[in-house]
């Protein structure tokens, strides 16, 4: 089954101040798996919202500019039934970076901004050679991995891998239903308005 999810990792404040910015409440309810439409994790020094269903779009729609105000932000976004994912760093209320691989624009595509973290050319490289040496090339996308894998690095966090050894780890978070409903307006135009910021 595809994943289809977004997830905002925030360092430099407090997980409520994160969840008020952004119109969510935490329930104090706790699962396995990001698989609620707004779950809030604790990673090292990073507090994570992950957005799924109908919180997905929402979430990709933050102004990131605003919420980095006086703090890091990393965005990541994957769409793996179209194979498109993406990267972004900001801080202080800027774009520091930004990366994306759309499968459809070329089996290769990456699009590349900015200021990468030291761990980028290396995260690059290696998954461009994995790539390029797979014995079925065309089955496999290496590539879609580069933007998750630079969020990770910096994160600790990846949306598909065990966080720690806590059984349930993701708190459940209430989205404010106003936002839920703007997002599903929305949703037609997210690459347009990902791509022109």
């Amino acid at each position: 089954m595809s994943c289809a999810l977004s997830w905002v990792a925030v360092t430099g404040k407090t997980p409520a101040d994160v969840r008020r910015e952004l119109r969510l409440t935490a329930t104090g309810s706790f699962m396995e798996c990001p698989e609620s439409d707004a779950t809030g994790i604790d990673v090292k020094d990073w507090y994570v919202i992950v957005g799924c269903e109908s919180y997905n779009i929402p979430l990709a729609e933050t102004d990131f500019a605003k919420l980095s105000r006086g703090c890091e932000v990393v965005f990541c976004n994957v769409e793996e039934h179209v194979m498109f994912s993406t990267a972004d760093g900001w801080r202080d209320g800027r774009l520091v970076w930004r990366v994306f691989h759309e499968s459809g624009t070329a089996p290769d595509h990456l699009s590349e901004y900015g200021q990468f973290p030291a761990e980028y050319t290396a995260i690059r490289d290696r998954l461009r050679e994995e790539q390029k040496n797979d014995k079925h090339p065309e089955t496999v996308d290496f590539i879609f991995d580069i933007p998750v894998e630079l969020s990770r690095a910096v994160t600790g966090f990846r949306h598909d891998m065990t966080i720690g050894d806590r059984e349930r780890p993701f708190e459940v978070l209430t989205p404010d239903p106003a936002m839920l409903n703007a997002g599903i307006h929305k949703k037609k135009s997210w690459f347009r308005r990902l791509f022109s910021r």
